[in-house]
C-alpha cells in the first residue's frame, strides 16, 4: 500500500523554543504510525537576520526551513512557502497542514489520521485543538455561516476595544463551553491555529491569496471551501495539544481590535456582500 504524504507548512514568529518542541512532537508522532509519510516547512518570520535556526540533530524527518527573516503575517508567511515549495509538489501530498508552533502532537495523531476515511467532498479537517490554558478544545471554531449582520455585528466589536472585552469577559467563555462537546460531524470553519487540507482542497485552491496580514483566515479558508463545493469536518479524534497564542498574546489590545477589524471588513467585501 502506498504510504499516504504529508506537508507540515508551519509559521515561526521569534518562538525557537516552542518549535523545536512541535517538531520533536511531530517526530515522535512518526514513530506510531508506519503508513504516513512526512515533511515539514517552516516559514521564519523572525526579525534577527544573524540567527541562523538548526534543528536537532536527533530529528529524523525531512525539516525545509526558510529563513525570510521579516513579517509576512501568518498566512503571508504560508503562501510565500507555497510558492517556494512549487505549486505541482504541494498538490502530490495527501494533507497539507497549516499552523502555528505553539502546539504539539499526540503520539497517536497521524495514525488517528491515516485511519480517519474522510469522504471524497472533505477539504477541510478540524481536530481537536486541546486549549492547556483554557482546559477546552478549540474547535469547532464558527459551527454555521455567520450572516451578514454576525459580520457586522463583529466588525462594530472590534471597531471598539471596549465592547470587544465586554464581549471576551462574559461571552466569549461561556459560548465556548455550549460547544466544547461536539460530536464528529461537518461544521463552518475549523480553528485557523491548526489546520489540515485535504489534496482535493489544494488541488484547486494551492494559490490562494489572503487579504489580511493577520486574523480571520477561518472564515477566508470556510469561504474558500464553500465555493469549491467542499466541507470541514470536525473529526476530534484527532488532537493536537495548544499552548496557547505565543505571537499574538504579545499584541496590545488595541492593535489586535484593529487587526481584526481590518481583516473582518475585507472578508465582509469579499464574500459577504451578496
Amino acid at each position: 500500500m502506498l504510504k499516504k504524504k504529508v506537508a507540515i507548512i508551519c509559521v515561526n514568529y521569534n518562538s525557537y523554543s516552542e518549535l523545536n518542541k512541535y517538531i520533536a512532537s511531530i517526530d515522535e508522532a512518526i514513530n506510531y504510525c508506519v503508513d504516513i509519510d512526512v515533511e515539514v516547512f517552516v516559514g521564519d518570520n523572525s526579525t534577527d537576520k544573524s540567527y541562523i535556526y538548526r534543528v536537532d540533530n536527533a530529528v529524523q524527518l525531512p525539516v525545509n526551513i526558510f529563513p525570510y527573516h521579516e513579517n509576512l503575517g501568518y498566512i503571508g508567511a504560508v503562501t510565500r512557502v507555497i510558492k517556494d515549495i512549487g505549486y505541482p509538489s504541494v498538490k502530490g501530498y495527501d494533507y497539507v497542514i497549516i499552523s502555528n508552533v505553539d502546539l504539539t502532537l499526540t503520539k497517536s495523531f497521524f495514525k488517528d489520521l491515516s485511519g480517519l476515511n474522510e469522504s471524497p467532498d472533505t477539504g477541510w479537517i478540524a481536530p481537536k485543538i486541546f486549549s492547556l490554558s483554557e482546559n477546552r478544545d478549540r474547535n469547532p471554531k464558527i459551527l454555521i455561516r455567520p450572516s451578514l449582520k454576525r459580520i457586522n455585528l463583529l466588525i462594530q466589536m472590534y471597531r471598539f476595544p471596549l465592547l470587544y472585552n465586554l464581549y471576551n469577559k462574559y461571552i466569549y467563555k461561556h459560548r465556548n463551553k455550549s460547544i466544547s462537546n461536539h460530536s464528529s460531524n461537518y461544521i463552518y470553519a475549523g480553528h485557523g491555529s491548526f489546520m489540515i487540507f485535504t489534496k482535493k482542497f489544494m488541488g484547486v485552491n494551492v494559490n490562494f491569496e489572503f487579504p489580511s496580514f493577520l486574523f480571520g483566515e477561518e472564515i477566508f479558508f470556510a469561504e474558500i471551501v464553500r465555493s469549491s463545493n467542499l466541507k470541514v469536518l470536525y473529526a476530534p479524534n484527532i488532537i493536537v495539544n495548544d499552548s496557547d497564542h505565543i505571537s499574538t498574546s504579545k499584541l496590545k489590545r488595541k492593535i489586535y481590535c484593529k487587526m481584526n477589524y481590518e481583516s473582518l471588513k475585507k472578508l465582509k467585501n469579499l464574500f459577504f456582500n451578496e
